[in-house]
């Protein structure tokens, strides 16, 4: 999506917000064009945000589990590591984004990416460790 001209990160933003006011407000289909794009437009930066936070929470979902499978790194190293490494795509990406058309490089935007990515590492973690109690459990039953 980096690599998205604003215009077109801009029409796929706004049919996003254009789907939850369809999804989430009540009368929303009857609403006329107009109105319909203005609520999208005033929901576009959240959107934008959250579409951010939730591609890097993805990402660090992937590296932690990538970093734990191949054993690279092992206990708190691995949150170090996966937080570092999410951080520095994050900054590459951005500064991708000097060089497509209306797009810029915020470094906000780093800061929601790498969030994402401690939350969706945070998830990792939390999965791992419950999946480990439950086949714990079962080997002391068996």
């Amino acid at each position: 999506m980096s690599a998205a001209p604003a215009q077109d990160s801009t029409v796929m933003s706004l049919s996003v917000g254009r789907f939850i006011g369809d999804v989430f407000v009540p009368g929303f289909k009857t609403w006329s064009a107009a109105r319909q794009t203005a609520f999208a437009r005033s929901i576009d930066f959240v959107v934008r945000k959250c579409a951010h936070a939730a591609e890097y929470a993805v990402l660090g979902v992937l590296v932690s589990g990538w970093l734990r499978r191949t054993g690279m790194t092992h206990g708190k190293n691995t949150a170090a590591a996966c937080i570092c490494f999410c951080f520095l795509y994050a900054c590459t990406d951005e500064l991708h984004q000097l060089f497509v058309p209306g797009r810029a490089c915020r470094f906000i935007d780093v800061l929601i990416d790498t969030g994402g990515a401690l939350c969706g590492m945070g998830f990792y973690l939390l999965v791992s460790l419950i999946w480990r109690k439950i086949r714990g459990n079962r080997c002391i039953r068996a």
